[in-house]
């Protein structure tokens, strides 16, 4: 799987924010996770004033009235939940209610400071432990995020969400078998628990259980019958199966009960390429993009159809585009080098994104990445269009004057001998290997099974399920 793709672990899914009332939830894409329980004041709260608490409900009343309306005002509602906090200092769910609205605003920065905040005056509000480790999570820190989630399940060992959590956490690095006993203790405690199922049908995909896949999704839909990562797990079994046409149906049916489930958008958009419909797979990505402007790697994955396309100055956007969306996705810079080398013929400017590629990203790519051959193979171009610069410049400094006499310190060229070879333009392969850089013509899949047809450098991979 080419780096910066988006990931079959990106199930969509959406972690409720768990606010104090009304089912406020907060749309936290990228990371999957289970709703968190709502916080609710005791009846008579100690330390918490008349004013705090009617600056809470009158939040809670707005909350709910603005999410019928459609149009959240989340500066206003964090204006109050924050003067509650402040008017009391042990009110710890209008600080963690602050958390939610910032975090439903994107603001995670702030979001995380309430939530720590909230923990200093409740030391043992899970559903803040748990909504900080996402936080964490989203960052890269996962064992802080264990920790949070590990403390949560010792605060609140009945709720079921913080163990379907940490299941999904394990899941993500890998710990299969732990992941599964982690999904298996919430559904103890929760048997709806839709979290956890999702992680059982991964791990049943991954370990290649294609009879527990069929009983997982079936089990899964009579809980909630709306879930699209049920039809999506199917239809990724379906792929396996090399059944196009039934992996087709189980995305659409996907998108049927959620028309921006983005993972079955990706999966039409890449069984669209991968069949060479560039326009499907281009209108797929865009459609992608469009829903969610925070998808930064199917920018990537554009660049590459509009590549195949034979649109390279799209393609150049696009591949900007993602890196102005992410700029640790340094992927792209691997696609702009092979751009320019392959399609634009300037192996100049294809030098300085390989090398951004293999010194930017967080790790340096494998020995052997195609990138350590392609920027090798440029360096040669560049070095032999040097030397045949020099050759013309001394040919010419040879050559005969007007009046018909060599310059000074010259040899007088023989009557009749040929002009010296034009140089080719910089960046140019020799005529000796015009045919094997790829010339500036397109390959019909940019895939590592299909090259420019006999580059020492695969094309990049194709964006991969």
């Amino acid at each position: 799987m080419r780096p910066g793709e988006r990931t079959w672990r990106l199930l969509g899914l959406v972690l409720a924010g768990g606010c104090a009332t009304a089912g406020k939830q907060a749309q936290r894409a990228e990371v999957p996770a289970q709703p968190v329980q709502e916080v609710t004041p005791p009846a008579h709260p100690a330390g918490i004033s008349a004013r705090a608490r009617r600056l809470f409900e009158e939040a809670n009343a707005a909350y709910a009235a603005q999410s019928k309306g459609g149009t959240i005002d989340y500066d206003g509602l964090a204006q109050r939940y924050r003067e509650a906090a402040e008017d009391s200092p042990a009110f710890a769910e209008a600080e963690y209610d602050l958390g939610v609205v910032l975090q439903q605003e994107g603001k995670l920065d702030e979001a995380a400071g309430a939530y720590q905040d909230a923990l200093r005056r409740k030391p043992g509000l899970a559903e803040a432990q748990a909504n900080l480790a996402w936080i964490e999570r989203t960052r890269g820190h996962l064992d802080e995020a264990a920790q949070l989630l590990e403390a949560a399940v010792k605060t609140r060992p009945a709720v079921a969400g913080p163990w379907a959590e940490l299941a999904d956490l394990d899941m993500s690095r890998g710990d299969t078998d732990q992941a599964r006993a982690m999904a298996r203790q919430a559904l103890a405690r929760d048997p709806k628990n839709g979290l956890a199922y999702r992680v059982l049908l991964e791990q049943a995909l991954g370990s290649g259980d294609d009879d527990m896949v069929k009983l997982l999704a079936l089990k899964a839909a009579k809980v909630n019958a709306k879930d699209p990562a049920i039809p999506f797990a199917l239809g990724r079994l379906a792929l396996k199966k090399k059944d196009n046409a039934g992996a087709v149906a189980q995305f659409k049916a996907a998108l049927e009960l959620e028309p921006g489930y983005e993972p079955a958008l990706i999966a039409l958009a890449q069984l669209a390429f991968d069949h060479q419909d560039y326009p499907a797979a281009e209108q797929g990505y865009r459609h992608l993009i469009q829903r969610d402007p925070k998808s930064c790697s199917a920018h990537v994955d554009l660049g590459v159809t509009e590549r195949a396309m034979g649109h390279p100055d799209v393609a150049e956007g696009e591949y900007r585009s993602a890196l102005q969306c992410d700029p640790h996705l340094t992927l792209a810079y691997y696609d702009l080098g092979l751009l320019y080398h392959r399609q634009k013929n300037d192996c100049a400017k294809a030098v300085e994104f390989y090398r951004d590629f293999i010194s930017k990203g967080a790790e340096p790519p494998p020995g052997d990445h195609p990138v350590f051959a392609a920027l090798q193979e440029c360096q040669q171009i560049e070095q032999m269009a040097a030397q045949q610069k020099e050759e013309d410049a001394r040919a010419k400094a040879k050559a005969p004057g007007p009046g018909g006499n060599a310059p000074a310190g010259g040899e007088p060229q023989a009557k009749g001998a040929p002009a010296a070879a034009p140089a080719p333009a910089a960046g140019s392969p020799p005529a000796s290997q015009a045919s094997s850089s790829g010339g500036g013509g397109v390959a019909k899949a940019p895939s590592t099974n299909s090259p420019d047809a006999g580059a020492s450098a695969p094309d990049p991979a194709e964006p991969s399920l």
